[in-house]
C-alpha cells in the first residue's frame, strides 16, 4: 500500500490498510483525494464503503485523535491502559 501512494506523504499516511489523507484546506483536500483514488483503482485496490469516512473533521487514527486542532491520545485507549492491572496477570 504504502508503494501505491509513493510520494504523497505530505498529505496521506497509510498504516496497513488505513490511508488517511489530511490538508488545511478543502480544495486541496479534495484534490489530494481524488489523486489518492485514482492510484488505489489504478492498482485494483477496492474500498468497503462502510469503513469510509470523508470530509470529517476528526478522524480517530493508531490510537489518536487527528484534527485541524493537531494530534491527541483517544481517551478511549488511555482509559483501557489506566485500568489495567497489572497483578491479575495469569502465570503459564
Amino acid at each position: 500500500m504504502n508503494g501505491v501512494v509513493e510520494g504523497m506523504s505530505d498529505f496521506c499516511l497509510v498504516y496497513q490498510d488505513d490511508v488517511n489523507i489530511f490538508n488545511s484546506n478543502f480544495n486541496d483536500h479534495s484534490r489530494h483525494l481524488l489523486a489518492v483514488l485514482d492510484r488505489l483503482q489504478n492498482a485494483n485496490i477496492t474500498l468497503k464503503k462502510d469503513r469510509c469516512t470523508f470530509g470529517a473533521k476528526e478522524v480517530k487514527f493508531l490510537g489518536h485523535i487527528v484534527s485541524c486542532d493537531g494530534i491527541k491520545m483517544n481517551p478511549e485507549k488511555v482509559e483501557v491502559v489506566s485500568a489495567f492491572d497489572p497483578h491479575k496477570i495469569e502465570n503459564n
